[in-house]
């Protein structure tokens, strides 16, 4: 290869590049095909008794119900499989598997014997009830909610559950955003060429804030197992909790709009609404407002075990979080804030989204994960009127994880280590060496991952390829220990059978669900992905470098994995923001469903791929120094002689889209970018609306979302382009496009959250100005694009486009 030096580095390169690549004459490279092949575990349930597990298998990606469902597509293609584990062997299918429906588990009844389930069909959502014993599924005309937030279904016992149920045929927003327009922008056109009806949408502001319409109310039903549904209330409902008696539901509304301050910075999650705390009496079927001056969290609606009381956080409405309260609500409705005296709650989370506050019950007694303003580090207190209690000060690190809490007080995870702590706050390590908890399946959506709980249930925790320890601390002085596989996942845990479930990745990514009990020999249950035991993937190096402040980084080198005649040419794949790890990123893989910037999919078209650690930018100013970052990593990783450093190209989606066009303001060192799903005017995308609100603004508006992207979100730039122009300006790509002097591919869906408009706007900046450039729009995709289709003319226009700019494909890529 002409100017490449050969020098003794690129030879120690070179044979160093072919010892990586001693893959099997017959595994091929990783291509598009392999990639829509893709299939995935989803949940795994184990029902109570431990007769049934039944786990969700996604299909593979191109046998989809379809795929306009966005950020739900993995329903679209899930098949639900039953083991019966008096008898484990293959999984069978519970619900009998179709092209044109997907199915998914919600939560099993107390005993057992009836499981919840749901069905994607034609644009259709639907309730259904599954008799375990014959495997019939009864389908109940219900549309459910979609538990993100918290619960859409949830057992009052053995023969009733509660449902938070849409309109008939309305289906829950995240289902449907990703198709609103293509259903009602046809329907608004035909209505103006008619001339007989008004095809028009209304939003207003200040004293005009009422123009815009509401969502259709939601219902709460309780549904018996014998057929009889009764309507227990509506409003507009978004997540609710049952009290462990049966007798009160704990429901959060939406209420009135919030209207943030002009000198308040916004972020992406700010609410639009106040969320309102609502108690039905399922007794009495009457349903009363509690607390009715505040705003309350969506991450923590718990009641004490014994039902007498509710744990919510909540604030007035337009206060800071940070002044927000612990309320104990009782079963009445009566509102009472906590007595925390100089203790504050920990707030965790994104920053631009409501916070979480990690609390529980200990009995009937609070407790919270907190600290004073002189402390330095977060502990969990128990609040026992007046008195509070430091419970983990004993224990070596900061904010320990609760895993399980009891009357006589708490387990909980912490550096490798399980410990029990006693309400008075004596400490005990129980398990020390590495050892993390295991969680039970979590069915309260995103709020369950912060306050998961389960009362009086034994806890398990794992180490990594080695072991499974199961206890009722403290009755459970000797944990029950059993042997995984190495480099197993545990799924589930079997505590009455002595056994785990468990997923493993072979050598070639076919993964595997077994069931091991202890002493026994582990039996499968369910494979997938064996098409890729043909596909050789690529081989990632890490690779360290110092930073600018002498702070370690670890970038990802992944390499082709057939032997090349000279070094290939690198793509380098950014998002910053983005830190890796000694461990291979799990965002990149053979076996993942990524569409978007795939390095395992350019290695097997014969290109390197560096993915470099890029730390947050300093708040304020995204574009600083990026260039110089990413191609300190460049440079570093260039040292080991495996790619050519005078064929580069640049590779960004979202963030990373606005990071790959702010670096091409700022050196023509590559070759060729690539900037997919981008943001280029950090001012004009403020005013655009998400696509789904554009056409239905009852579901809420866009404009905290857009707008907090560019205040406290990403590109963290913390005031208004009305306050400091100038900052926008020489922070957007668009008002610096006169530098860039490299060929540029911009690919963006129609339905973007990051607006089509802006990669419009930075193609009509490019053409003004006759550089090379090819805007690329995939109508009916939305942020990533992935109907099968567009997929391969993704790819294959990216290849073609890096060909071109790059110089002829690399030798021994996927075309040889």
């Amino acid at each position: 290869m002409t100017g490449w030096p050969r020098t003794l580095a690129h030879a120690a390169g070179m044979v160093a590049l072919a010892a990586l690549n001693g893959s099997p004459v017959t595994a091929r490279p990783f291509v598009v095909d392999d990639l829509l092949k893709v299939q995935s575990f989803g949940a795994v349930l184990v029902a109570p008794g431990e007769r049934w597990l039944v786990l969700e298998k996604r299909r593979p990606w191109d046998e989809a119900v379809a795929f306009d469902f966005e950020t739900q597509m993995d329903i679209a293609r899930s098949d639900l499989l039953v083991v019966d584990l008096d008898r484990p062997g293959e999984a069978k299918p519970l619900i009998a598997s179709r092209r044109d429906r997907g199915h998914v588990a919600l939560a099993f009844a107390p005993d057992g014997a009836h499981l919840a389930v749901a069905r994607l069909q034609a644009h259709r959502w639907e309730l259904g009830l599954t008799d375990m014993a014959t495997g019939t599924t009864r389908w109940l005309g219900i549309t459910p909610g979609l538990a993100l937030d918290g619960r859409s279904v949830q057992w009052r016992n053995a023969t009733e559950f509660v449902v938070l149920a849409h309109r008939h045929g309305d289906m829950p927003a995240a289902l449907r955003e990703g198709r609103q327009a293509s259903e009602r922008l046809p329907l608004h056109w035909a209505a103006t060429a008619s001339g007989e009806k008004a095809a028009a949408t209304a939003i207003g502001s200040g004293r005009f804030r009422d123009v815009r319409g509401r969502a259709p109310d939601r219902e709460l039903l309780l549904v018996q197992t014998g057929g009889r549904i009764d309507r227990l209330a509506s409003g507009e409902f978004v997540d609710f909790e049952l009290s462990p008696d049966g007798s009160r539901i704990a429901v959060l509304a939406e209420g009135d709009e919030v209207q943030q301050a002009p000198q308040d910075m916004v972020g992406v999650g700010t609410q639009s609404r106040r969320r309102t705390l609502l108690m039905v009496d399922l007794d009495h079927r009457d349903m009363r407002s509690v607390c009715q001056a505040c705003d309350v969290a969506t991450g923590l609606l718990t009641w004490s075990p014994s039902a007498k009381a509710l744990l919510i956080f909540a604030r007035k409405a337009r206060d800071d979080w940070r002044s927000g309260k612990l309320y104990r609500i009782d079963r009445s409705g009566g509102a009472h804030p906590l007595d925390l005296g100089e203790l504050q709650p920990e707030l965790f989370g994104a920053p631009d989204f409501p916070p979480y506050v990690a609390a529980d019950w200990m009995g009937d007694t609070p407790i919270v994960l907190a600290r004073t303003a002189s402390d330095a580090r977060a502990d969990w207190h128990l609040l026992d009127g007046h008195v509070s209690r430091n419970l983990t000060q004993g224990l070596p690190c900061a904010g320990a994880s609760v895993v399980g809490a009891y009357r006589w007080g708490l387990t909980a995870s912490c550096d490798g280590q399980a410990w029990m702590v006693h309400a008075q706050g004596e400490a005990e390590a129980v398990l020390e060496g590495g050892w993390e908890p295991l969680p039970r399946v979590n069915q309260k959506g995103m709020r369950g991952k912060v306050n998961a709980r389960e009362s009086e249930m034994p806890v398990a925790f794992w180490a990594r390829g080695s072991a499974i320890q199961i206890a009722r601390w403290p009755t459970d002085r000797a944990p029950l220990r059993f042997d995984m596989p190495a480099e197993a996942v545990p799924r589930a845990w079997l505590p009455g059978r002595e056994s785990a479930v468990f997923e493993t990745l072979d050598d070639h990514k076919r993964a595997s669900l077994m069931v091991s009990r202890r002493g026994m020999a582990p039996v499968r249950l369910a494979s997938i992905n064996a098409h890729l035991g043909a596909v050789e993937g690529a081989h990632a190096v890490p690779i360290e470098r110092l930073s600018g402040e002498d702070k370690r980084l670890v970038d990802w080198l992944y390499l082709p994995a057939r032997p090349r005649a000279g070094p290939p040419p690198l793509v380098v794949i950014i998002y910053p923001g983005k830190m890796f790890s000694d461990r291979r990123p799990t965002g990149q893989g053979v076996e993942l469903d990524r569409f978007h910037a795939n390095a395992e999919l350019l290695a097997g078209e014969g290109y390197a791929v560096l993915l470099p650690s890029l730390p947050a930018r300093p708040r304020g100013e995204p574009a600083r120094d990026l260039a110089r970052d990413t191609l300190a990593a460049v440079d570093n990783a260039a040292g080991r002689g495996l790619f050519d450093p005078e064929r580069l190209a640049l590779w960004g989606h979202s963030f990373g889209g606005y990071g790959a066009a702010v670096i091409a303001t700022q050196t023509d060192r590559f070759k060729a970018i690539i900037a997919s799903a981008g943001l280029y005017d950090l001012a004009s995308m403020r005013g655009t609306f998400l696509p789904s609100l554009r056409i239905a603004p009852e579901d809420g508006i866009s404009v905290n979302a857009m707008s907090g992207w560019a205040e406290n979100g990403q590109a963290r730039l913390g005031t208004t382009p009305w306050a400091d122009p100038m900052l926008y300006a020489r922070n957007s790509p668009i008002f610096l496009a006169d530098r860039i002097m490299t060929p540029m591919l911009l690919l963006h869906g129609e339905r973007d959250i990051a607006p089509l408009s802006q990669a419009e706007e930075m193609f009509s900046a490019l053409y003004r100005q006759n550089k090379d450039a090819m805007l690329v729009t995939y109508w009916g995709e939305g942020h990533v694009v992935t109907s099968p289709a567009n997929v391969r003319d993704f790819y294959s226009r990216v290849f073609g486009f890096l060909n071109r700019t790059m110089g002829d494909a690399p030798a021994g890529g996927a075309r040889d």
